[in-house]
């Protein structure tokens, strides 16, 4: 703790007496002042944040006087009442970064005027439990937690036991106590993954980017204090696909991330061109600008455009020099959420990458049940993704009714006695087997946990062999009734083509997934999962269900998901029974051995290469300075 008058150092960080003290400090002030001039811009009438932003590089009050008159209204305009406060997360930076870069511009009775409403709402919203300790997955959380920081460092001389409380809260009970032991060791934050998926898991990247490099600028450099913010930027380049990518709604091509979890502006397009990302890793880049990693938050940043705020733009080096993609490993194994991304290569177009939830998304908010799901993309086109939106439905099983988005039917997962996996997976999925080789990737998860009373175990296996860029899927399971239909669920973005009993294919562009089923004669129905109570018109794919009815309990499901170019040669997987085994051939070079059996063992891959059997445990990856090392 410290007090006003003190030399202000207070967790690490000495808080400076003068203004701005966010973001800024004299020499970057003074770099933005020049590249304010080289590249002005003009702010609208109601951006806060830009108008104070001019204000402080050109010291203009008139800039300051319309920007604190906007932070003030929206600041007293905050609400104390119900579960959460978006506006809180939405505004509360904007607020506090006005009353910081304009507080030399400001009258005394301005300041107490905003210090007074901002004590009341910061702090009223630091206790409550939504978005409070054990949530350190959710937004509000980390904007609660943004808005304690930049409050308290702001206001330290003027509001000093009021920031004391907030820089308690959050270096305290919120990193020390709370999220930084769940990035360590078998956390659920390990591997820098935002878990509330693809549209709100940034929002914990974006939301760190101004405090914590202020509090680096201030001594206290929290982006190292855990392992967390340094593999967040490898998550996100490997969430991101390495190549344009057509989106089928927008009908517009942009960089996107795989979607997961609710993300209602995922069919819009450039899902990955968002400031929410491109904040954080131009922040990055120049925060780990002398290894690789900052190298490779340059090339992503490069790659997608992503645009990046004013304020971080002013500041930015330019360096370090990018560093090309294909100098990282294929794979990425999160091992919080047990989530794995991977490719068959780095470059185009032989370039098939993939997203396998093999586990859990341990957030509170905006989860589906998506536990086991897979899809691909290549060279520009989504093969297979999940249906993505937030709060709407679709087309129940089999055409049926309506379901909601977060449904397992939403997603490439299974269905099991015409259900999906349960609501709650608290008690989680385990990855019992994962491997990462030059000419493979393994898995294999055991998801009996999650899908309660229809099915007493469930296995997923998965062999990626990248020299095919194909995908294959064996399902172990035993269900609670032997009459139970067991459903491998594929989604396309346009219509799926029934080539026969066994075959199917998704063309999209000058793309092909192919599906083969092997091991029984299943129904392969196509629905059309678009429901008239759609509040978007577009939201909804062409659903393949592969049902087998195989009469008996104890079960397997083999798939081969092949993706190339629409001219090239289709495989012709076939499937032998050797009694203690199956043999699955793709073509003369290549072939998959899975043993038999409820709990995944043994098993071997064969290629040109020999036969290799698959690893027994799980291979650990970590990550470094000059990136992911799997061990």
């Amino acid at each position: 703790m410290a007090a006003a008058g003190s030399t202000n150092v207070v967790d690490g960080m000495t808080i400076p007496t003068t203004h701005p003290r966010l973001w800024f400090n004299a020499a970057r002030l003074a770099q933005a002042q020049t590249w304010y001039q080289a590249k002005p811009f003009t702010a609208r009438s109601d951006d806060y944040q830009n108008l104070a932003l001019m204000g402080l590089l050109t010291n203009n009050s008139k800039d300051c006087e319309a920007a604190v008159a906007g932070a003030t209204t929206a600041s007293q305009g905050m609400d104390t009442s119900g579960v959460a406060c978006d506006y809180c997360r939405w505004n509360g930076e904007i607020i506090i970064l006005t009353y910081d870069w304009c507080y030399n511009l400001m009258t005394a009775a301005q300041r107490s005027t905003l210090q007074t409403s901002l004590n009341t709402w910061i702090d009223h919203w630091r206790t409550q439990s939504w978005g409070g300790p054990g949530m350190y997955e959710n937004n509000y959380y980390w904007g609660y937690l943004r808005n304690e920081l930049e409050w308290a460092i702001t206001s330290f001389e003027d509001n000093t036991a009021e920031a004391n409380t907030l820089l308690t809260d959050v270096f305290a009970t919120r990193l020390a106590d709370d999220f930084n032991p769940a990035t360590a060791g078998t956390g659920h934050a390990v591997g820098g993954v935002g878990q509330e998926g693809s549209e709100y898991g940034p929002y914990v990247i974006y939301y760190a980017a101004v405090p914590f490099i202020t509090a680096r600028l201030l001594g206290h450099d929290v982006l190292t204090d855990t392992s967390y913010w340094e593999s967040a930027v490898y998550a996100m380049i490997y969430q991101t696909v390495p190549g344009l990518s057509f989106n089928e709604i927008a009908n517009s091509s942009g960089y996107e991330v795989t979607p997961w979890s609710d993300t209602e502006g995922w069919f819009f397009g450039g899902s990955a061109q968002d400031p929410s990302i491109g904040d954080f890793m131009s922040a990055a880049a120049n925060h780990w600008s002398t290894v690789n990693t900052g190298a490779y938050a340059r090339q992503w940043l490069n790659m997608t455009g992503a645009p990046v705020d004013y304020h971080i733009l002013s500041t930015d080096s330019g360096g370090p020099a990018a560093r090309a993609f294909t100098n990282l490993p294929l794979d990425y194994y999160a091992s919080g959420p047990q989530y794995l991304w991977g490719h068959s290569a780095w470059t185009a177009p032989a370039n098939t990458t993939f997203f396998l939830q093999l586990g859990v998304t341990w957030a509170n908010g905006h989860s589906h049940e998506d536990y086991g799901t897979w899809q691909m993309w290549r060279n520009g086109r989504w093969l297979s993704h999940e249906t993505a939106e937030y709060s709407v439905s679709i087309t129940g099983y089999g055409g049926s009714g309506a379901v909601g988005i977060d449904d397992s039917i939403a997603h490439n997962a299974l269905y099991i006695g015409g259900a999906g996996s349960s609501a709650d997976g608290t008690n989680g999925t385990l990855v019992t087997r994962l491997e990462s080789q030059p000419t493979y990737v393994y898995a294999d998860a055991d998801e009996s946990n999650v899908y309660g009373g229809t099915a007493s175990h469930v296995e997923r296996e998965f062999v990626f062999v990248r020299g095919l860029e194909t995908m294959v899927i064996f399902d172990r399971i035993q269900s609670s009734s032997a009459s139970a239909e067991k459903t491998f669920l594929a989604h396309c973005a346009y219509v799926w083509t029934v080539e026969d009993a066994q075959h199917a294919n998704c063309t999209d562009g000058t793309q092909v997934l192919r599906l083969t089923s092997l091991l029984s004669s299943p129904t392969l129905r196509v629905i059309q999962e678009h429901t008239s109570g759609n509040t978007d018109p577009d939201v909804g794919q062409s659903r393949l269900e592969v049902v087998t009815a195989p009469a008996t309990a104890q079960s397997y499901i083999l798939t081969v998901l092949q993706a190339t170019d629409g001219g090239a040669a289709s495989l012709a997987p076939s499937v032998v029974d050797n009694g203690s085994s199956y043999i699955v051939t793709l073509n003369g070079q290549n072939s998959i051995t899975f043993a038999k059996g409820m709990a995944s063992s043994g098993g071997s891959i064969t290629t040109s290469s020999g036969t290799t059997s698959f690893r027994a445990d799980v291979q650990p990856m970590v990550v470094t300075d000059d990136g992911p090392v799997w061990q």
